[in-house]
């Protein structure tokens, strides 16, 4: 088959797939999910209690007994909690009989350094024993096994993992694992009465099934009827063609297109790669400098959008606990979004600055100045928020329109700093301005 085959056949598919019915899927109409998002759903659904019993989380633990015997916990008082102290989903008892990590792999986000180790050692601190401690990886479709750097040999030992012995390391996907419970154990035993319950599962269940592309209708069934004649017919295979013949044929066409997918996706890492080695490098390059500037202090930036996560920045006094931050910020968001949203958050030991800043008149008065700011009162971390509307994606800036958009934002949330800096006890002297 030509390459003129191949593309004829797409574009048949593309045609075909535009005369289907109006389907919407709401997170799909915003954009997607990325690990954030998608472990934001899940903890959002493992909270649902009833009759003081949590039938989702059971659940959920029972599928993880399947994998990992020993995890013989019972759920009580649970507390879950979505990206705390940067990890993805977290299931704690109140009285720290057990602690279930959970790190969303399901876009293939990079491993870091001492990921797991440190998640581990996070837990620990909060009061859980290391052989109480489980850790749930939670990938797309099993195609993607965590790095050696990451799951440490520290870690391993605080798992219990020997040889081919997993021990409290349980490796979950969303294809084979997370789709087929929702869809067989968690829907149908979902009460008639929830309706927004309900919706969501379904939701969820149908946004997965797009990403796996096994959403089925009617109309998508004649879909395949048309492709597969079309391509029987770019093969030769006729009605007269044996099992054998049409099994080798399309066995070898498969073969050469599932080259032609590395090719493409080696093309894609490589543009990936141009984005994270310039566009990436201006994020961070402009950021510094414009922190930098006007005065002697040292700026730390934490960059994590390739990991698909998050840019932070913080002043060396503040500590990481305190930090303006871009989230959530990753590689398409460069690529494909015009929108982006800028936070200021305060934790850790340093949690308690967020009451004192919305209760500072400087900071009233300075906020209140700023258009469109979204304060968090109710929020554990964060103290505001704000999107920044752009009229094309950063990637596709240029540098002076990057450091506009940038300079821009920070220009505004700039008058904080000193605030910040009054509350924490810190004092610095600026030697000129970021002012133009």
């Amino acid at each position: 088959m030509s390459e003129h085959d191949i593309f004829e056949l797409t574009q048949t598919l593309k045609k075909l797939k535009e005369k289907l019915p109006y389907h919407i899927n709401v997170i799909d109409a915003l954009g997607g999910a990325n690990e954030n998002a998608n472990t934001k759903i899940f903890c959002k659904l493992l909270k649902y209690k009833t009759d003081e019993n949590y039938p989702i989380l059971n659940s959920f633990v029972s599928l993880i007994r399947n994998k990992c015997p020993s995890a013989s916990f019972v759920i009580k008082d649970p507390h879950i909690e979505f990206g705390k102290e940067y990890i993805d989903g977290l299931i704690e008892d109140k009285t720290k009989a057990y602690g279930v990590i959970i790190e969303n792999k399901i876009h293939n986000a990079k491993d870091q350094y001492r990921q797991i180790e440190r998640y581990i050692n996070t837990v620990n601190q909060h009061g859980v024993a290391y052989k109480n401690i489980y850790v749930v990886y939670l990938t797309r479709d099993n195609n993607k096994e965590i790095e050696s750097y990451s799951l440490t040999s520290i870690a391993k030992e605080h798992l219990s993992i020997m040889g081919n012995d997993n021990g409290r390391f349980i490796p979950l996907n969303y294809r084979d694992d997370i789709l087929p419970w929702l869809k067989t154990e968690i829907l149908p035993n979902c009460k008639i009465k929830e309706d927004c319950l309900r919706s969501a599962i379904e939701q969820y269940i149908d946004y997965l099934e797009g990403i796996f592309e096994l959403r089925k209708s009617k109309e998508s069934n004649e879909i395949n009827r048309i492709m597969k004649e079309q391509l029987y017919q770019k093969l030769g295979i006729t009605e007269n063609s044996s099992l054998s013949e049409q099994y080798n044929k399309v066995a070898a066409e498969t073969s050469l297109l599932e080259q032609l997918k590395q090719r493409m996706l080696q093309i894609q890492e490589g543009i990936k790669g141009i984005i994270i080695n310039k566009i990436c490098a201006h994020f961070e390059e402009i950021t510094k400098v414009f922190f930098q500037s006007g005065n002697m202090r040292k700026v730390h930036i934490k960059n994590a959008i390739e990991e698909g996560k998050y840019f932070f920045i913080h002043y060396e006094e503040w500590g990481w606990n305190v930090h303006f931050e871009w989230h959530p910020l990753n590689i398409n968001k460069l690529v494909n979004g015009k929108t982006y949203t800028l936070h200021l958050h305060t934790e850790g030991e340093n949690n308690s600055l967020k009451a004192k800043l919305l209760q500072d008149e400087e900071f009233k008065r300075v906020t209140k100045g700023i258009a469109d700011i979204d304060l968090h009162v109710d929020h554990k971390y964060t103290v505001f928020k704000k999107d920044y509307e752009a009229d094309k994606s950063f990637a596709d800036m240029t540098y002076e329109q990057q450091k506009a958009f940038l300079d821009g934002a920070y220009k505004e949330i700039m008058p904080i700093v000193p605030i910040i800096d009054r509350l924490l006890g810190i004092s610095f002297k600026k030697c000129n301005s970021n002012d133009d």
